[in-house]
């Protein structure tokens, strides 16, 4: 006992992100959970009065992973920056009082969305609980942290990075403002009043049925993203004061979101190719200083040519003045990883040199 509880207090049996391979498939789980909590829990808060087996099952199983989340949390080493560079912290006490900092620590945050809260405050109406269910929302800023472990793991671009965040939190806000509008239309059609979605449906099919929260939900969808593309047919509109109030937060919430995303898209089809970017403007920099000496055409298209065929000595370049941003370690490993070691070996005077 002495000995596993020096192990453990000393940080033997902390888990470094870089080095283990199961806490990436543990990252992976808590993302799966993550997704469908984004996805299924506003869903269930706006259409479903009564949960299926299946949906409570699952929403069971997600609680249960955000428990083990929080222990294995606990046993996580955090990085701590250093002068020159950054240390992976192993002591569980450190990385416990790390996660439990107040009031910035993801402790809290965790706990908050875990608790029992119809429970804690005695409540007794279904409503009130199916609204404050949408705590467990808060989770989600969580996924940040885990997003920036898989990029330092898989090593995607940061364009292509940026284009998947786009998709991904274009759709999110898309579904959960479509489970807004289709909350007023349940409601509405459960109160037996006016909504933006049955006058839609009174100039269709004359409203004269009751509609599941399929038809709901798609119409909903349909409707919201026209607003975020600016599209508007202007066939589906508010009613109600409430529902006039959620489409102005709608028009300018979803206007300032697409713009944000065609300036993030523009970005990044401009910057995909920085090197191919900085070697056209050569060329065309090339072209204006023959234009503007009145050079003779053949010695024009010989320096064009010398231009083009050294694109890949100019892109050598630039992978160079990347390397140094490396440590020397770091650019002796890539070097010999590149085929260093059987350029030496071609050397006479260096031929059988140590690696080290």
């Amino acid at each position: 006992y002495n000995r596993f509880r020096h192990q453990l207090l000393h940080g033997e049996f902390t888990i470094v992100p870089d080095e283990s391979r199961w806490l990436g498939v543990w990252d992976a789980i808590v993302m799966v959970a993550f997704a469908y909590t984004g996805i299924a829990l506003p869903f269930e808060v706006a259409f479903l009065q009564k949960m299926p087996p299946v949906l409570t099952l699952t929403d069971y199983l997600g609680y249960w992973v955000f428990v083990v989340d929080m222990l294995v949390t606990c046993m996580v080493a955090f990085e701590v920056p250093r002068a020159l560079t950054t240390h992976h912290e192993r002591e569980p006490i450190k990385i416990i009082k790390h996660y439990m900092d107040v009031p910035f620590g993801w402790f809290w945050v965790d706990l908050f969305t875990l608790l029992p809260w119809q429970s804690v405050l005695g409540l007794n109406s279904m409503s009130v609980f199916r609204l404050l269910r949408l705590i467990r929302m808060l989770r989600l800023m969580r996924i940040v942290k885990l997003a920036g472990r898989w990029h330092s793991r898989i090593g995607l671009t940061y364009a292509l990075v940026n284009i998947w965040k786009c998709i991904i939190a274009t759709l999110f806000v898309l579904h959960w403002l479509s489970c807004v509008w289709g909350f007023f239309a349940v409601n509405g059609q459960q109160q037996e009043r006016d909504t933006w979605y049955s006058n839609y449906v009174l100039g269709k099919e004359g409203g004269t049925r009751i509609y599941t929260a399929h038809e709901i939900y798609c119409t909903a969808v349909y409707f919201c993203a026209a607003t975020l593309t600016g599209v508007g047919y202007g066939d589906i509109a508010p009613t109600n004061i409430g529902e006039i109030v959620w489409a102005t937060c709608t028009i300018f919430g979803t206007g300032f979101m697409w713009a944000g995303v065609v300036g993030i898209i523009v970005n990044v089809v401009t910057d995909w190719d920085p090197d191919a970017n900085s070697f056209q403007k050569l060329s065309d920099d090339l072209n204006l200083l023959l234009e503007a000496r009145a050079l003779p055409t053949n010695l024009r298209t010989r320096a064009r040519n010398h231009l083009q065929e050294s694109f890949a000595v100019y892109r050598q370049r630039f992978q160079r003045e990347t390397l140094k941003a490396l440590s020397p370690g770091l650019q002796v490993e890539i070097a010999i990883a590149s085929g260093a070691l059987e350029v030496i070996e071609k050397v006479s005077f260096l031929r059988g040199i140590d690696q080290d």
